[in-house]
């Protein structure tokens, strides 16, 4: 399936919803509840009831469309990672509607990454990790091409760089959130005002708990500040690393490790497609 039939049948299923809520409220509540969803596991549900309460809008058949279109959004980025919902915001008009709210192209920020970023192999020559931080990120369409130059330079874009994304909007958070999770990337995903230096929200990726970020990031702050501590009085166990920074998870979450997403169907459907 192409990009722009992804993309077709993305905004088919939204729009079946669209009949009884606004498309901008669909489209708002299906990335509020993919954040909840993807989220979840590393934060003992503590959303549930936000989630709990958007889906109650809807009644069965129509819920059952919001894991849909989340199989196709994975596949779409499986394919290509591009800013998918992105498009999908413009591609229905929404920017028109909401705050006359526009996000550059996919190509236009991919030119402007490549001529921005010099060689990536040799940044990463006598380092770790480098990391990006973007106070403006909207749905992510800038870090998403910085991730393509990664997997371009052949390099691990889930070990070797680490993101701060930032942006006013919830909606942009959200669709931020989901797609730098969906591609692998390691970010904090924050809801606030740069210029303000407010936070009012702060989720991060699953991958910056499956790769350990919370450490590795410590122990370069260490590393700059020239102390001479010993790899081994850094190295934390799981449950340090989960009751750190952003990580806050219930007692049953830190036994567990992770839990079942909230869109159960839409992840026993692909569970049944890898075992057959």
């Amino acid at each position: 399936m192409q990009n722009s039939r992804y993309l077709s049948e993305f905004n088919k299923l939204l729009n079946q919803n669209a009949y009884k809520y606004h498309t901008l409220d669909v489209f708002r509540d299906f990335c509020r509840m993919a954040t909840i969803s993807l989220s979840s596991p590393f934060y003992g549900g503590q959303y549930e009831n936000e989630y709990m309460s958007i889906i109650k809008k809807y009644d069965k058949k129509e819920a059952a469309l919001f894991p849909q279109m989340l199989s196709i959004l994975i596949e779409a980025l499986e394919q290509c990672p591009h800013d998918f919902l992105g498009e999908a915001f413009m591609s229905n008009d929404m920017g028109s509607s909401y705050k006359g709210q526009f996000f550059t192209p996919q190509h236009i920020c991919d030119f402007m990454t490549q001529i921005t970023i010099s060689d990536l192999k040799a940044q990463l020559n006598d380092k770790e990790f480098v990391t990006l931080s973007e106070p403006a990120c909207g749905a992510g369409a800038m870090v998403v091409s910085v991730v393509k130059e990664f997997i371009e330079a052949g390099l691990n874009h889930s070990r070797q760089l680490y993101v701060v994304a930032k942006d006013i909007d919830p909606i942009c958070a959200d669709m931020a959130y989901i797609q730098l999770s969906l591609l692998g990337v390691p970010a904090t995903v924050v809801l606030g005002d740069t210029l303000a230096n407010t936070c009012n929200r702060a989720l991060a990726t699953p991958v910056h708990f499956i790769e350990l970020w919370e450490y590795r990031l410590r122990r370069n702050d260490k590393s700059d500040q020239k102390e001479n501590v010993a790899d081994d009085q850094l190295v934390p166990d799981h449950t340090t690393v989960l009751d750190s920074g952003v990580a806050k998870v219930s007692k049953s979450q830190k036994a567990n490790l992770i839990t079942p997403s909230l869109f159960d169907d839409f992840y026993t459907i692909k569970h049944i497609d890898q075992v057959s």
